[in-house]
């Protein structure tokens, strides 16, 4: 599996400690339903997790990236981010601090994270 992040859309960076954390507002309705929930996290930035099923992630991940709308960051698998590697965030520098921090990645999985010499996932 593979964590993504996606660019653009209507959400406003809060951090300035480069790992991109990002904020939106729940969508209309969301608090109740099933599957979300709304955090607060130690910054005080409200988090919206949205709990979908694995047949629908793939798709709405997809529709997000070409809209420029939507999540920050999407787990999917491992080729998911090879559908939209133009709409994601560069992570190069948090993978690159993740490897050297935990003794490096396996080929395999860092060969599903890079695209050239850019991280455009993180593994799992």
């Amino acid at each position: 599996m593979q964590q993504a992040a996606v660019e653009g859309g209507s959400l406003g960076d809060v951090g300035g400690d480069g790992l991109g954390v990002r904020a939106q507002q729940p969508e209309e309705g969301a608090e109740g339903r099933p599957g979300v929930r709304t955090r607060r996290c130690a910054t005080g930035v409200e988090v919206q997790i949205d709990q979908e099923s694995w047949e629908d992630v793939r798709p709405k991940a997809a529709v997000a990236a070409n809209v420029g709308s939507g999540p920050d960051m999407v787990m999917s698998w491992f080729d998911d981010p090879f559908q939209y590697p133009d709409k994601l965030v560069d992570v190069t520098d948090l993978a690159t601090s993740l490897g050297e921090q935990h003794g490096g990645w396996y080929e395999g999985l860092e060969g599903y994270a890079k695209q050239g010499d850019k991280f455009i996932a993180v593994p799992l």
